[in-house]
Order: C-alpha cells, then structure tokens, then sequence
C-alpha cells in the first residue's frame, strides 16, 4: 500500500474538489482518496502499481496541475514566481475593466466624437479580458464540459463567452445589446474575489505552517569528524549529532548522546515546567535546551518528526468528513448541472414572458434605481440567463466545514489539545455520558508508599526482590520507597525463581519453591491467603479513605501491606464541575477496590462510579451505557485502557505519548484534565461554526437565485455577491481566532 500527499494548484471550489476527487477515483488501483479545499492537498491510499506520474497526467487532464512539495529548494521562488505573474495579471484586468467602464459610462460619446466603431474596440477589448486574462478559467470551463466534472468555473465560462458572444452578434448589427463588457468584468471580479480568498484560506493554517518554515531554514551545529559544520535543519540526516547550546531549539526528534539539562517542550506539551532530560532520553524536535551544552543524535527528519506528525494529523482532520456536511456535498454535486439547467430555464422564460417581466422590472426600478431593464425580449432573456449562471455559489457551500475545521483545530492545538477528525465536532454535541477512568487521568498516575505495615521481618526483603521484576508504577514506587528509606536493611542477593505478572491483579513469583503472591487484597484471598480479621479491620479503614493496598503473601501466610496513594489532580474539581454544568452525567472506572472508587467519586461529584474493574469489565460498561441509549465520550491515559477507549463514542487520551495519539479521537496533550473542557468548549464552538456557515451559504443561494432569474439582479453585482459569498464565510470561521478559552478557577473545590 503506497500513500501520495500532493499540493494541487487551481482549486476554487467544492465542484473543483469533486473534479479532482472523480478524476483520481476512476483510476484503478487507487483505494482511498480525500482532497482539502483548504490546504489545497490530496492524500491517496493506491497499491504498489499506481505511479505518481500516472497521477499527475489524471489531474492535469481535470485542468489543474501539481505544485511543487513543500520540502522542495525550488518551492519559493516557484511560489514567487507565479505570485508575480497573477499579481501581475490582476492589475491589468482592473486597469482594462475600468477603461471598459468608462466606455460604458461615455459610450454615446467616444462612438460620435472619437471613434465610429465602439462597439468593435468595445468588444476586442472585453474579448481581450476574457480570453487571454481569463484564460485558466476558460480553459478549466472547457475541460469541465468535456469532462462532465462541472464547478464554478463552468458557469462563470459559460456566462463570460455568452456576454462575448453578444458583442460579437452586436458588432454583426443583430438587434441584442452589448454584454461583452459584463463578460470582462466578471472574469475580472473573479479574479480579484479568487485572490481575497486565497489570501483569507492562506491565513487558516498560517500559525502551523509558521512554526514550521521559520525552523527548518534554520542552520544548527553538526560534528563532521573532528570538524564542526552549519547544516540548515531541512538537510539533517538521521545519525547526525548536532551540538545544541543554552538557549538553543533541538533541531529535530534525537536522543541525548551528551550532556544533560532541562529541556522546554511547552511549544509541544504546553508543560511549562522544563524537563531534565540525561543520556540516553529522547527529546523531540523544536524543544528549548534551557541549560547545559548538550548532543543530541538524530533519530527522525522532516516528515517523520512528531511535530510534523502533528500537523499532518490536524490539516488530515480539517479535510475529514463532518456528518452535517455530507447533505452539502451531495447538494454541491448536483449544483452547477442544476444551475446551468436553471439558466437556461431562466432564458426560455424571459423570452416567453418578456413583457410581463419587464413590467415586474420597471415597478421594481421605482424603488431600486440599480435595476437594469434590457431594452428587448432576446437582451433580456440573455440578461437574466447570465445573472443566474454567475451568481450560484458552490464555493461557499465547499469552504463552510473545511475553514471553520482547520481554524478551530489550530486553536486547539495552541491549546495543546489535538483533534483528529473532523467528525468530533458534531459527535460532541450528542454526548450525555463523560466516563473517567481514574488512575492517570483524575489522578496524577504517580503513586507514592504511604506507609507499610508488616507481620514477618523478610517482609520488605521479598517485596523488594519481587517488585524489582516489574515495570508496573505500584511496583516501582514501591522500589523507590524502599531505596530511599530502607536501602541498608535490604538482602540485595535475593534471587526470584520465577515471575508471573497478572494484569489488573499482581504477580505470582517462586523462591525456593515457596509461592509468593503480591498485589490486590481480594487476588489474594482468592488464591487462598487468609487475612485476620483486625488486620481486615485496618485495611478496610485504608480503602475508605481513597488508599491502595498491595499486601505480600508467602505460602498463602500473610506477611503484610503497603499503603499507597495517588494524589488526585488539583484541576480535576473544576473539571467535573464545569462538565455537570453541561449538564452531562460522570462516570469513573477503576481497577481499584469499590470503597476506594466510592470514596474519590463522592469527593469529586461524580455521578456513577465502578471499582474492581479489569480492562475487558471497562469495556462492558461502556457497551452497557451504549444499550441504554447514551451517547459516551471516555477519557483515559491510553495504556491499559485502550479498548474502553476504543468501544467508546468519542475517546479522549491525556498524555502526548504514542499509544494515547494512536488510539483516541482527541489527545490533551499537555495532561491536563481541564483540557477535556476546553476541548469539548471548542470542538462545540467549531460545529456552531460550521452551523451558521452553512446556513449562510444556503440562504445566500436560496435567496438570490430566484432574484438573478427575473433579471433582476445585474450579472456584475450578482459576480461580486458571489465573490462576497465565499470570502464572509472564510472571514467568519477566521474569527474562531478571536475565541476566549476558559481556563481554571484555582478557588473552586
């Protein structure tokens, strides 16, 4: 399975997208496609016999072409380079459209007094504006036709030739007016709406390009040999070991080969404490070394780092699919078939009705001067026909959700919260159920040993001998702890025979054919170990005050119980208070014993709680709470409870780590739990968003279609109503930026 990403030159619109889209789904071999409007991007799953150049040729017969990668040399001065040509371009369409105007506004008296054939120089110059200046659009607008793959550049083709073609029958002394002008300028309000767009859309994912272009050109310290050598970071290769000094950024993803300091991630985690990273730690790229000359050898380039992961991840979530936007697509596919029909149901009803029309036209121009009334039945019904053909806008339809997705994205991501797709925002209205699970999410994750209480004088010795076996976090506080106080008292030549690890239990080991059981209270009286009642008495009084107990057991003999605890997270108040002001109802989950559960539920407010749960029990709550009828967002760390997370509606993963980016829908990555507010105060925001720019592009083409049909609307304002159409809705998701993110009351508690 092969995956191209390509940057596409010459989309304007969502009928462009579905050219691009039907052009590259008829190629065989080809199994997944999606194209952004936004980044101008489309990203292809093929098997191995798709070839790039095969492609290429696919789109370009579509009538668009590839742009260079970003990572290329050439890629700026191409950039530049046709920057110039289209600025240049635009200027002379305006300079040419105002010398047409004012021919327009003086015709009578350039044809009497300057020269005789206007109406010749008038159309040569319109022609000129339409054909040459025009000629991208002219020639997606044929392509299109031939294609069947219809956009906006078909009907703004269709009306700029038709306005030509008057001038031509005109100059031919047919008795129609002269509409050639109207042609030129509405290439020319094209042109001119176009750039403001791409100016607009450029501005939607400016931050995130931003954070990357400024870096990569960079230069850093690289050891060649016994000689130190400048290398832009774009040119680093794996294996590289790059000095990064005080001060400096690490250029890329790498692991500390020398030195040790403190390392600011807040651009990536938005931790604004530093880190203190030793040899042998990994340090991601675009990370502050904030003390200490340190090496750092590179492990990934470019593409493969995990703050290009990031973004790919956000600019692949604003091209997904939101539910609300498919009724729009489908809408968008039939639209320019519907509205050239429409257009010509427009001309064949101006020219059957012209009278009545006109009269519906001179009542109206009693109260709107601006209305034009042509001045016979075949100028009319031609009038009208171009009003209707330019004014429809699938533009607008096409940018409302891709806009609104990528703006509010990136402001998640200034947040340090990462949504993967663009469905969420949608989903996210529908839920009713937040369920936690407790130990790294409204807990700090990090136990630490209380106390211990013990019967037998080998008591720490074989804990220390067992746990030492185990990367689980009980096991290594318990470690830590013993180090820390106990170390001298400690029998280090203690040798385990064997070591079983039971998920969600404890462990079971062998020493000198002897079994000893560590873990849960409950694994180990099922396995047979008998607990005295007074001694229950104590560990019960434990649990009901939000404590862990892992006691030891040796040959079914009780030798004793460490008393853990996990400071719960001072945000975790708030956070489930804000998220019952909702009105949304909470859920904890945990594998700890149901006193313990009970006791932090009813300290936090949750609504329902679980203990003694196994991962695989997790999962059957949530199915449970599903059949109910509840719409479930889960939030956990991504580690032992990934399936929960996975069955739930919308999954949450706290932590910036590779398993919570892979299995969840939303990652907080600053693990911060008040995040999952912000995150659901946002993912809301987007879709009220997206809301309104869709009933704006609706309304806006409901309304003014049926105007433009009688002629009632000029075809150059109804040119410029377009253009404005698909600019408010960009500027309008572009306010996201402006949005206030709540964030914690330190008092509330």
């Amino acid at each position: 399975m092969k995956e191209y990403r390509l940057k596409i030159k010459g989309m304007m619109c969502s009928g462009c997208v579905n050219t691009v889209e039907n052009a590259l789904k008829k190629m065989p071999g080809v199994k997944d496609i999606r194209v952004s409007l936004v980044t101008k991007e489309a990203l292809l799953k093929t098997d191995d016999s798709v070839k790039l150049e095969n492609i290429k040729k696919e789109i370009e017969k579509a009538g668009y072409n590839l742009e260079e990668s970003e990572e290329s040399e050439d890629e700026e001065p191409y950039r530049r380079i046709n920057y110039k040509k289209d600025k240049l371009r635009l200027i002379i369409s305006i300079f040419l459209t105002f010398l047409l105007f004012l021919f327009m506004l003086f015709g009578s008296y350039f044809d009497k007094i300057l020269f005789k054939n206007f109406i010749f120089y008038h159309t040569i110059l319109s022609s000129f504006i339409i054909f040459i200046l025009g000629y991208d659009v002219i020639k997606k607008s044929i392509l299109s036709l031939k294609s069947f793959n219809f956009n906006m550049d078909t009907l703004i083709g269709i009306g700029a030739v038709a306005s030509f073609l008057t001038g031509f029958l005109s100059i031919l002394k047919i008795d129609i007016e002269n509409f050639s002008m109207i042609g030129a300028m509405i290439i020319t309000i094209n042109t001119i709406g176009n750039s403001i767009k791409k100016i607009s859309i450029k501005e939607t994912d400016k931050e995130l390009n931003s954070i990357i272009k400024t870096h990569i050109n960079k230069t850093c310290s690289v050891i060649d040999g016994k000689n130190i050598i400048q290398k832009r970071v774009k040119d680093l290769s794996i294996g590289d070991i790059v000095i990064v000094k005080p001060g400096e950024k690490i250029p890329s993803d790498g692991i500390i080969f020398q030195g040790e300091g403190f390392v600011d991630e807040s651009l990536i985690t938005g931790e604004s404490e530093p880190v203190y990273k030793r040899v042998g730690d990994r340090v991601i790229g675009f990370s502050i070394n904030k003390s200490g000359a340190i090496k750092v050898k590179i492990e990934k380039v470019g593409q493969e780092t995990f703050i290009f992961g990031i973004i790919r991840l956000i600019k692949d979530a604003s091209s997904s699919k939101v539910p609300i936007q498919l009724l729009a697509d489908k809408i968008a596919s039939i639209f320019t078939p519907a509205i050239l029909f429409i257009s010509i149901l427009s001309f064949i009803v101006s020219f059957v009705s012209y009278e009545y029309i006109k009269e519906i036209l001179v009542f109206i121009k009693q109260y709107i001067p601006l209305v034009y009334i042509p001045s016979n039945r075949l100028s009319l019904s031609i009038f009208s026909s171009l009003s209707t053909l330019v004014i429809a806008c699938p533009c607008a339809l096409g940018l409302a959700t891709p806009t609104a997705l990528m703006v509010g994205f990136s402001l998640a991501y200034k947040n340090k919260i990462l949504i993967k797709k663009g469905e969420v925002c949608e989903e996210i209205t529908k839920i009713d159920t937040v369920v936690f699970d407790k130990t790294g999410t409204i807990t700090t994750g990090t136990p630490y040993i209380e106390s211990f209480y013990t019967f037998d004088k080998n008591f720490l010795n074989l804990a220390y001998s067992v746990e030492k076996n185990s990367n689980h976090p009980v096991s290594k506080a318990i470690i830590s702890f013993i180090e820390d106080n106990k170390n001298n008292e400690i029998d280090t030549n203690i040798s385990i025979d064997s070591f079983e690890y039971r998920e969600g239990n404890g462990t079971i080991s062998y020493f000198n054919g002897k079994e000893i059981l560590t873990g849960k209270i409950d694994f180990l009286e099922k396995n047979g170990v008998i607990i005295e009642e007074e001694t229950s008495k104590i560990i019960y009084k434990f649990f009901s005050e939000g404590k862990t107990i892992t006691g030891l057991a040796i040959d079914k003999k009780f030798l004793g119980f460490f008393v853990i605890t996990e400071k719960l997270r001072d945000e975790s108040f708030e956070t489930i208070k804000r998220i019952k002001d909702l009105g949304l109802k909470t859920v904890i989950l945990s594998g700890d014993n149901s006193v313990k559960t009970e006791y932090i539920a009813k300290l936090l407010g949750i609504d329902e709680y679980y203990g003694n749960l196994m991962p695989d029990e997790k999962i059957k709550i949530v199915k449970r709470l599903q059949k109910e009828g509840r719409k479930v967002l889960m939030v956990g760390d991504g580690i032992n409870d990934s399936p929960a997370l996975k069955q739930s509606d919308i999954s949450v993963a706290i932590g910036n780590t590779d398993i919570a980016i892979e299995s969840s829908d939303i990652v907080l990555l600053k693990n911060n739990i008040f995040d999952l507010y912000k995150a659901i105060y946002i993912s809301k925001k987007i879709f009220s968003k997206i809301k309104i720019n869709l009933f704006w592009a609706f309304f806006y083409n409901l309304v003014f279609i049926p105007l433009a049909f009688f002629g009632i609307i000029h075809p150059v304002l109804a040119e410029i109503a377009m253009s404005l159409s698909s600019i408010s809705v960009v500027l309008n998701s572009l306010l996201l930026k402006k949005l206030r993110i709540p964030e914690t009351d330190t008092n509330t508690r």
